[in-house]
């Protein structure tokens, strides 16, 4: 029986930063992928179906699907920007979305090992990127959305990830994205309360 290969694309910009990560991340890891180059200023309609919030590049798409980053991100700017009952609700649905991705690493990659750079694949890449601030989120707003009860397989694999030099010489100062997060939370806050 013939293996089914997964459908990989990449929308992106050829000037975009972001989307020569992404790009270089796949042939790193020698996935095959096509390519669509977007026209910022007149978007096909297949990148705002996939990404009707934001509909920004890159968009990774994996037979069909858009990787859940994006969505990650959304709901976590919620929870910076949001109080009281607004941000509790904002908090269940972020909690939610990585108990998704908890049960998934749990089911498909149960016995993961992170020893060194070669062990790490296009999953973590994103784990880190868009997971890796939780310690600093949770210092910033003093809320936990990623911890060693709720998500401890989420939270030892981008532990994991952390040891790696090659993402110790990438990361972001703490305290700098404490303040920033903090800076960015008031200011939200303030527009929020002119409305």
């Amino acid at each position: 029986m013939e293996e089914k290969k997964s459908k990989v694309i990449l929308h992106g910009m050829w000037a975009s930063t972001y989307s020569k990560r992404v790009e270089i991340a796949l042939k790193l890891k020698g996935i095959s992928y096509e390519y669509v180059e977007e026209d910022l200023k007149n978007k096909i309609d297949s990148l705002i179906q996939l990404n009707p919030v934001h509909k920004k590049i890159p968009l990774l798409v994996h037979d069909g699907k858009p990787v859940a980053e994006s969505q990650v991100f959304e709901v976590m700017a919620r929870v910076l920007s949001q109080e009281s009952e607004a941000q509790a609700k904002s908090v269940v649905e972020a909690r939610e979305r990585f108990r998704v991705l908890e049960e998934g690493l749990k089911k498909h990659s149960p016995n993961k090992i992170i020893r060194g750079n070669d062990d790490v694949g296009l999953l973590d890449i994103i784990i880190i990127a868009s997971s890796g601030v939780h310690k600093v989120f949770h210092e910033a707003i003093g809320v936990e959305i990623i911890g060693p009860v709720n998500t401890p397989t989420l939270y030892n694999w981008i532990e994991r990830l952390q040891e790696l030099p090659m993402i110790k010489e990438v990361e972001v100062p703490h305290d700098r994205l404490v303040t920033f997060l903090q800076k960015y939370r008031q200011v939200h806050l303030q527009q929020a309360a002119k409305v």
